[in-house]
């Protein structure tokens, strides 16, 4: 209970984590999320969505954290008025292309709204293979794969690495920090943090270094995880 009193700020994935089956959003984990701001904890969002797609989701559930975008190489705090761009954009339309005729991957949809990286939509291949290719054209690169989208990004920029930029725009400590995530992606991340959270499809590796596990998946863990934290700090403002 003492260590969810400390948290000032608490960072949340979207895919796979606010998002359930059919990518749809849970209502449950919105409503939870407001009464943690309401309970003085902002959340910021952190995904590898573009800006437009987190600053939009930012508003319309009523959060006041900063967003953290493209997996760490976009922050963006509305309340401050400051964005940072955390890597040098790759040539977006050159890589694009250039994936297209040798491995027929497809930009996603968000495509003409991202500022530094590429993501493109799953499909069965070698990262590695992908990540080999591009630097054989003299990109250095990282690839790797949320489950929603394979993406091809800065090799300096990661989730922890935004955050931790987010966290500085805020004055808050990352061991100040609440995360919680569901791929490969955010584990960077929860080892950054002081209060990483674990919900049923975080991947094990996190499970094991989580402060806290709830048994319920996707935005329903979310929900359980956000209302824990509220009424800890509900009862603390109650007891002082």
């Amino acid at each position: 209970m003492e260590k969810l009193q400390r948290i000032r700020m608490m960072a949340c994935d979207v895919d796979g984590t606010l998002t359930g089956p059919g990518h749809k959003l849970s209502l449950e984990a919105a409503s939870a999320l407001r009464e943690l701001e309401e309970a003085g904890v902002p959340v910021c969002l952190i995904s590898g969505n573009s800006l437009p797609v987190l600053y939009a989701l930012s508003v319309y559930l009523g959060l006041t954290g900063p967003v953290v975008a493209e997996n760490g190489a976009i922050v963006y705090d509305r309340l401050l008025g400051r964005k940072l761009t955390l890597a040098t954009p790759l040539d977006k339309e050159a890589v694009a292309e250039a994936l297209k005729k040798r491995f027929n991957l497809e930009p996603t949809f968000q495509h003409p709204y991202r500022e530094v990286d590429l993501a493109f939509k799953r499909r069965s291949i070698s990262l590695s293979e992908v990540q080999g290719y591009l630097e054989e054209l003299g990109y250095k690169v990282r690839v790797t794969d949320s489950g929603f989208a394979i993406h091809v990004s800065p090799p300096e920029v990661s989730k922890s690495r935004g955050l931790a930029e987010a966290c500085k725009l805020r004055g808050v400590a990352l061991s100040e920090v609440a995360a919680v995530g569901d791929s490969q992606t955010d584990i960077d991340m929860l080892k950054a943090v002081g209060v990483p959270l674990a919900i049923a499809n975080t991947p094990p590796e996190a499970k094991e270094i989580a402060a806290l596990t709830v048994e319920e998946p996707n935005g329903r863990g979310v929900a359980k995880l956000a209302k824990m934290i509220a009424e800890a700090h509900t009862r603390g403002v109650k007891l002082s």
